[in-house]
């Protein structure tokens, strides 16, 4: 594999993330269908977008490892969010709060200030189109 030691962490997570995406495929769409498909009754249909999802899952899984593993430039971005995260300087749990506590205000303030618009321009669109209920 292409500078296996580096970004190791970061790959092995990719690599997880690809084995849960075809295995979701895999179970949900082709075992799903090809699960339920019976020979003899009208249920080609089940057998072809099993089949369809059978080669998405392949594919999904085969170029997710040379994706993570083999390919160059896909490779050095990994490793070059992994040193990224390493530089990071996380927030501390008051600085959490207070950060949490001010877009939650924000929030609040935004909301308001949508319901008093929307009230406001159905206040003008009503007088305007209903004569302000004469």
């Amino acid at each position: 594999m292409y500078k296996w030691p580096q970004g190791k962490m970061t790959r092995v997570i990719a690599l997880i993330l690809v084995l849960v995406i075809g295995a979701d495929l895999g179970y949900n769409g082709a075992w799903g269908q090809l699960g339920t498909y019976v020979p003899g009754e009208s249920s080609r249909s089940l057998l072809i977008v099993g089949c369809i999802y059978a080669v998405i899952t392949l594919s999904v899984l085969i170029a997710g490892v040379v994706m993570v593993g083999f390919r160059a430039k896909s490779v050095d971005f990994l490793i070059e969010v992994e040193a990224e995260m390493a530089r990071i300087t996380w927030p501390t749990q008051s600085e959490l709060v207070r950060s949490t506590i001010i877009i939650a205000i924000m929030i609040a303030i935004l909301g308001l200030t949508i319901v008093l618009v929307d009230w406001f321009n159905l206040q003008i669109l009503f007088k305007a189109l209903y004569g302000g209920g004469k």
